[in-house]
């Protein structure tokens, strides 16, 4: 088990200083999850379920889709409000190379659950 804060998030390589650049109509600052997994490891296949701090969890995504997507960590130099999805917010571009439905955007991500293929 990996625990993720706002300064790892922050320190990773690659960061994506205006996330609307990626994600129109979105703002913050963005980590990359391809560089979150390389970071940590992590293995290149697989699924995650992304888990909500409500609850809410969505249907498993690949690792391959899911590497494609920033995690939203900061907003104006604080960290990101609740009320926009804090204190961290999944973002995948509708241009990732599969279908997502509810993966593309979750707010208040808790954790993600790995299952190796």
């Amino acid at each position: 088990m990996h625990l993720l804060d706002r300064g790892l998030l922050a320190g990773l390589p690659e960061q994506v200083e205006d996330i609307s650049a990626y994600i129109p109509k979105r703002e913050g600052r963005a980590a990359r999850l391809s560089e979150l997994w390389r970071s940590l490891e992590l293995p290149e296949a697989g699924f995650v379920t992304v888990v909500a701090g409500d609850g809410f969890a969505t249907e498993p995504v690949e690792v391959d889709t899911l590497r494609q997507g920033f995690v939203l960590h900061s907003l104006a130099g604080g960290s990101l409000p609740d009320k926009q999805g804090g204190p961290f917010r999944l973002l995948i571009p509708e241009q990732a190379n599969a279908p997502l439905g509810a993966c593309a955007n979750v707010k208040a991500v808790a954790k993600f659950v790995l299952r190796e293929s």
